[in-house]
């Protein structure tokens, strides 16, 4: 039993609490792993650890770090809201800011950190069509994929400190908890569903249980470092992606598309998480063998919605 406890790993989740961060927590303490969080509230009613810290001002618990096997970073402000420029600006720091503290606190720090694991975006890639695309596709030039590039600079340099490091570029994270899924299906359930724009741009995306799934993946085999697109082999169309969600729910679709006009005219810049066409490809993800539960939209979605 002893060797047992020893032999616990540790893992440390910056941004626990998010959509992702909170399945993933519960699928790591399944596998009796040792979870603590690192958060910017105060949180009383957790079973686990959960250390303060605050990217924005540089202050974090060493204590953290000092006791953690593996590092995942979730951390990132959220892109549904209006990109002003004080918007933009926290997007980016939020994420890169985050990983130069956990940088900086794991070389200063007495600590026994083997694996870093960081979130990143498919949005790296920008809108590129019909064009597939792998982990070694270049990064577009655009606030998304400059955002992505910065991002995933800040977590290369764990490298420089003998870390291994993974970065996972995610797509549509489909769950009925949060994320697009739930602002996508409101107007379904109502009735009123529709295509965004063209709808003819391409939506890569995951079932949640898949990315957690990929992050243990990449958290216990030691030879994974770089990048893995988290999207399934098999993006679809957005016009598909609202037939399927109105299919599942059993809805009619009555209304024709929205325009992008009109959808820029109301979300500006931002619109482009909508109307951005990116078809990828989980080439190197698969090469890890690593297979997924939810290669299908249709079995996704009856998932999500049983």
């Amino acid at each position: 039993m002893d060797q047992h406890v020893h032999m616990r790993k540790s893992v440390l989740i910056a941004g626990g609490s998010g959509l992702v961060g909170s399945r993933l927590t519960r699928l790591l303490l399944e596998r009796d792993y040792c979870v603590s969080w690192l958060s910017r509230s105060n949180w009383h009613k957790t079973s686990f650890c959960v250390f303060h810290w605050d990217p924005v001002k540089g202050t974090i618990e060493k204590s953290a770090i000092e006791q953690a096997d593996h590092v995942i970073n979730l951390t990132g402000a959220n892109l549904n809201a209006r990109w002003t420029p004080e918007r933009k600006k926290l997007i980016v720091d939020s994420r890169v800011k985050s990983t130069d503290l956990l940088f900086k606190t794991i070389r200063e720090t007495q600590n026994k950190v083997q694996t870093y694991l960081s979130a990143s975006g498919t949005s790296y890639y920008g809108n590129r069509g019909d064009e597939w695309l792998t982990e070694d596709s270049p990064a577009a030039d655009d606030f998304l994929g400059t955002c992505c590039q910065r991002w995933e600079k800040a977590a290369c340099q764990m490298e420089s400190l003998g870390v291994r490091t993974v970065r996972i570029r995610t797509g549509m994270v489909l769950s009925s908890n949060g994320g697009a899924l739930p602002v996508l299906a409101r107007p379904v359930k109502a009735g009123v569903g529709a295509a965004l724009g063209s709808g003819k741009q391409w939506v890569s995306w995951i079932h949640i249980d898949d990315l957690c799934r990929l992050y243990i993946h990449a958290l216990e085999n030691k030879d994974l470092e770089g990048a893995f697109n988290g999207v399934t082999p098999q993006p679809v169309r957005h016009k598909h992606l609202i037939k399927e969600i109105a299919k599942t729910l059993h809805k009619p679709l009555w209304l024709p598309h929205v325009p992008a006009f009109a959808l820029r005219a109301v979300l500006g810049e931002m619109s482009s998480v909508v109307l951005d066409s990116t078809r990828v490809s989980p080439k190197h993800t698969l090469e890890s063998s690593f297979r997924f539960q939810f290669a299908e939209l249709p079995s996704a979605l009856a998932e999500i919605y049983r």
